[in-house]
């Protein structure tokens, strides 16, 4: 749903076929990297992608989430997702 899959690796993700073509729906203004856990290498990984692409990053931990809410342009945040630049 996020513009890019740049950050799949992250998850866990394999790209076993060599893709070029990255790009996401679009469907958010940011990227998102699920059950993830925060340490300095992590975000220090992050950060690079993110800045090759000009995009944000929300990194959640499995205690964390982002909510859209209804008729709204706004996020709600739970727990604690942190946002990379």
């Amino acid at each position: 749903m996020t513009p890019s899959i740049i950050t799949a690796s992250l998850c866990g993700d394999v790209d076993h076929v060599g893709l070029n073509e990255l790009s996401g729906l679009g469907l958010t203004p940011f990227i998102f990297v699920p059950h993830h856990i925060k340490n300095g290498e992590a975000i220090h990984d992050v950060r690079q992608l993110v800045n090759s692409e000009g995009l944000r990053c929300y990194l959640c931990g499995d205690d964390d989430s982002l909510v859209l809410l209804e008729g709204h342009e706004q996020w709600k945040l739970l727990g604690e997702p942190m946002l990379v630049i």
